[in-house]
């Protein structure tokens, strides 16, 4: 069931395109200060303990609503409640709208308007313009397409929807102490957490991308991560996806013309929008495949 809800989530999220309406989060900043407050906040455990209350209670809820859905009387309501939950979780920007924005700007010399969309995908630390930004958005989109997309469906698959709200609520928490303002254990306990949720899907993601894209170009750059890494096993999911796209999209060796406008190196940008499309029907299509053997067996 649980694939059949991904693929009707996923075409509904093609028919939402980029409306957010109805995927707001804004809840979440009061929930994190209610937990914050009623938790302790001394103790080695504490900022683990916040955590675990601030990720767990929600998912946990969200898994005993769906076990309760589960009869056999009650299939179609927990049909309904999975594909709900998981299109409320995916976003909630659609990557593939804001990208293609983003290059439609370009294209006709909306500097203003190219430049906001291309901190809304890939944060504040971006060039100011040119084959650089290109270049620097090509990789966000890269890594932006775990954190709203794939990571999400990976825990969906295993874990139904209390997957999917439990790696959101983690995303969600990662973004939230990236400004550093919060205590150093409640910080260092949500990045473990999200680092250890991403591990598989960082590396399934990326060897969608060596099949998806230019594999022997891909796996080189795998290893070569691999040799130079000295990260926590749950550390460096992020380089790793990074890594193994610009092999995928061979960034390394592209040489596009750059006369220092904004439009000089888009194609790489269009390339990772590809890329990540078809990494998409890749693991759809494989996971679609796993459940079919499921039943078989």
């Amino acid at each position: 069931m649980n694939f059949i809800a991904m693929v009707i989530a996923l075409l509904i999220e093609r028919l939402l395109g980029d409306r957010e309406r109805g995927r707001e989060w804004d809840w979440f900043a009061r929930y994190v200060r209610w937990v914050h407050d009623s938790m302790p906040t001394t103790g080695s455990w504490s900022g683990t303990l916040t955590v675990l209350v601030l990720v767990g209670v929600p998912s946990a809820v969200t898994g005993l609503v769906y076990a309760l859905l589960g009869g056999a009387l009650l299939s179609l309501l927990a049909l309904v409640f999975s594909v709900a939950v998981l299109v409320y979780c995916l976003g909630p920007r659609e990557l593939d709208a804001e990208t293609t924005r983003y290059i439609n700007a370009v294209e006709s010399g909306d500097d203003a308007r190219a430049d906001q969309l291309a901190h809304a995908i890939g944060g504040d630390v971006m060039p100011a313009g040119g084959a650089a930004r290109n270049r620097a958005l090509a990789e966000a989109v890269l890594l932006e397409f775990n954190d709203r997309t794939f990571g999400l469906l990976v825990w969906f698959v295993l874990l139904g929807p209390l997957g999917a709200v439990m790696y959101r609520l983690s995303s969600l928490a990662r973004r939230d102490v990236q400004g550093g303002s919060q205590d150093a254990g409640y910080t260092d306990a949500v990045l473990r957490l999200h680092g250890i949720l991403n591990w598989v899907p960082a590396r399934l993601l990326a060897l969608g991308y060596a099949l998806a894209g230019s594999f022997e170009e891909a796996i080189t750059d795998w290893r070569a991560y691999g040799e130079r890494k000295s990260d926590l096993f749950w550390q460096g999911n992020l380089d790793l996806i990074a890594a193994t796209g610009r092999g995928a999209l061979r960034m390394s060796d592209a040489r596009e013309a750059d006369d220092g406008s904004n439009a000089a190196g888009l194609g790489v940008v269009r390339s990772a929008l590809a890329l990540i499309l078809r990494t998409l029907v890749l693991w759809v299509v494989l996971f679609g495949l796993l459940t079919i053997a499921g039943f078989a067996i």
